[in-house]
Order: structure tokens, then sequence, then C-alpha cells
């Protein structure tokens, strides 16, 4: 979600298709903004107990992530996403760069967020943070293990959306 961005005449392209253990697929999306195109394009896989996505590829106002993300119930969640922000909906002017890194297990998920900025102008919140580096740790992203519960009902939304011809 970037703040400040509405995306209209969005075009769909997905495929699905029946796989061993889920559902698999690939979808892109492209379409325009205020600050020009936005695209998404990845791989997915809906399983018994979340998704998975691969070859992410996301670029829309100013800000650009590739990389793939895992959100399963039960902690295990993963992401590896590296991420650019530029002028567009969140910046003005400037830029940053950096990675996210979640993992999940049996324990609680360990994240790691460095991202290093030289912004002037936050266009989202004047009081954030115009230049430095930060590290986030796991606490202040356990917040997305919530979302799990309802990609578990998506995954079985999916599997009943999907022609029988080709599960």
């Amino acid at each position: 979600n970037v703040p400040n961005m509405k995306v209209r005449a969005v075009k769909l392209g997905l495929s699905v298709a029946q796989g061993p253990g889920g559902v698999d697929g690939r979808i892109n999306l492209a379409g325009e903004s205020d600050y020009g195109p936005a695209r998404l394009s990845s791989n997915f896989r809906i399983a018994p107990h979340g998704v998975e996505l691969t070859g992410l590829d996301v670029d829309g106002g100013g800000v650009r992530a590739k990389g793939q993300l895992s959100l399963f119930d039960q902690g295990q969640s993963t992401a590896d996403l590296t991420l650019a922000v530029g002028p567009g909906a969140v910046l003005t002017d400037g830029e940053a760069h950096g990675r996210l890194k979640l993992a999940g297990g049996q324990g609680p998920a360990l994240a790691d967020l460095e991202l290093d900025a030289k912004a002037r102008s936050v266009r989202a919140d004047s009081d954030a943070r115009r230049t430095g580096a930060f590290t986030v740790d796991a606490e202040d992203v356990a917040c997305a293990s919530k979302a799990v519960p309802a990609i578990t009902k998506l995954n079985a939304a999916a599997r009943h959306a999907i022609p029988k011809r080709l599960r």
C-alpha cells in the first residue's frame, strides 16, 4: 500500500493451474497513476497454509521492490526484498535504498530492515526522518502474521474459483 497513490485503468494478466500441493500461477498488473505507470508481476503458489510470491517485481509511484515473499500461518512467513524509493507518491525528492529480510520459524520471527535514506521532503509524513539509516526488529513487524488467516481463506476461495478441469 503506497500512500497517496491511486492506480487507474488497471490491466490484469493471470494464469492459474493446479500444481502439486497447491495452486500455481503468475500475475501481472499494470495501470496508470498520477506518478506515472505502476506495475506488479510475480509468480505465486497458494498452498494449504498461505501464499508464496517469487520473482516479485513491483514498480509504481517511485517505489520499487523485488524479491520473494511468503506469508504462512504458524509464524512461518519469510521475505527477502530489495527496496528503492525515489520521487513519487512517498518522496517529493531524494532517495532511499535498502533490503528487508524476514525469517519465521519455531520461535519468534526474525526481521532485518536496512534502509539508507537521503530525502529532503517526504510526501506521506512531514515528521518522518529525512536522512539516515535504521534497522527494525521482529517486534515491530509482528503484526504481519495477523494477515495469514485471511490468506488461508483466500487459498480456499481460489481453489473454488479454479474450474474443475484445471484442478
